[in-house]
């Protein structure tokens, strides 16, 4: 049982992560858009898909982290002047 709630949280904490890369670790915004993007595609989307939500999730992160460096929230959000530009 101790092992299950071991595993059970290490999962919750890795989409939680996930939800801040994919949607923007800048803004509430992002993090949020993110979490609404974890949640669609493993509770929605990965039944429809045989299961491989857990892939589609993982080719989302690649993309988010090489097309979109900010997150999706990044692509609107005005720069901090406190930030370097890239």
């Amino acid at each position: 049982m101790r092992a299950e709630n071991t595993l059970r949280r290490r999962l919750t904490i890795a989409f939680v992560l996930l939800a801040v890369v994919i949607g923007g670790r800048g803004s509430l915004w992002g993090a949020a858009l993110g979490a609404a993007v974890v949640v669609l595609v493993r509770d929605e989307l990965s039944p429809q898909l045989g299961g491989r939500g857990p892939l589609v999730l993982g080719l989302v992160f690649v993309a988010a982290v090489y097309l979109l460096p900010r997150g999706f929230a990044g692509t609107r959000l005005p720069r901090s002047r406190h930030e370097p530009a890239p």
